[in-house]
């Protein structure tokens, strides 16, 4: 039986010294990528690596935290585009959350709370537990965040749950950069799907991110690159190459998808 083509999907990565607080620039950068189906922003944490630091930066959050929802309404209804949109979200039982909030024709479609919290994040942050995959017209979109692209089993459970593409929000720090550009292509190649890496470029304090946003297709091979200035990356992407890289390379096809559940029952 003949496979359905799938329609091409246009991405905007900005790349950008992001601030949730700035609804100009945010609105300025959708008007920008209005064209594209789905535009992402980098991760909104990046308040350096010390506690003090961290600590004020939440303090901010918090007591801005009515005008950063009213910024994602202005966000929300800005824009038919599917819009990854990263916040520091306090929820009402008091937790904090790095959140990726999915908007999508004038609507919030879900969110992503962060799982893997780097390390000294735990001091500030709750962990996310689930991996959602968000249905938009053209295509499944799975969501990650920074620390998370490390973890190889999170991009494999959102390609298993039917992702053609995987956003990762991130601020990845210029002395991280070795890893960046690796471990996207590898969580790429693992799963023969398109992958999308946004990074913050500037720097906050004494710590400098390295820009470099990229998409990944299916083969590994980087299709578009950001320098460490401030862009917006628009590129259209033909998802039909997910199912001829996983017909000529069966990877996909043939791996043991019940090693998984039998991982979970020898912890049980």
């Amino acid at each position: 039986m003949k496979k359905e083509k799938k329609e091409n999907l246009r991405i905007a990565l900005v790349q950008s010294e992001y601030d949730p607080l700035d609804i100009k620039s945010l609105l300025k950068y959708m008007a920008w990528a209005e064209s594209s189906d789905i535009i992402c922003f980098p991760e909104a944490f990046a308040a350096g690596r010390t506690i003090e630091k961290t600590a004020q930066y939440l303090k901010i959050i918090n007591e801005e935290k009515d005008n950063i929802l009213n910024n994602l309404t202005k966000v929300r209804e800005a824009s038919n585009s599917c819009i990854i949109l990263p916040l520091v979200e306090k929820t009402e039982n008091g937790k904090l959350y790095n959140t990726s909030f999915v908007l999508y024709k004038g609507k919030l479609l879900g969110k992503y709370y962060k799982i893997h919290v780097f390390p000294w994040g735990e001091f500030f942050f709750d962990c996310g537990e689930d991996q959602k995959v968000f249905e938009l017209d053209k295509c499944s979109v799975g969501v990650m965040i920074c620390y998370d692209a490390a973890f190889p089993e999170t991009a494999r459970i959102l390609a298993l749950k039917g992702a053609d593409i995987i956003f990762i929000s991130a601020s990845w720090p210029q002395e991280a950069a070795y890893l960046w550009k690796s471990r996207l292509i590898a969580r790429a190649l693992d799963n023969q799907v398109f992958l999308a890496g946004v990074n913050r470029c500037g720097s906050v304090g004494s710590e400098i991110f390295m820009g470099g946003s990229l998409v990944v297709d299916p083969r590994g091979d980087v299709l578009a690159q950001c320098g460490n200035a401030e862009q917006i990356l628009i590129l259209d992407i033909d998802l039909n190459i997910i199912e001829k890289e996983r017909e000529q390379e069966p990877v996909w096809q043939t791996f043991d998808r019940s090693i998984y559940q039998k991982v979970l029952e020898d912890k049980e």
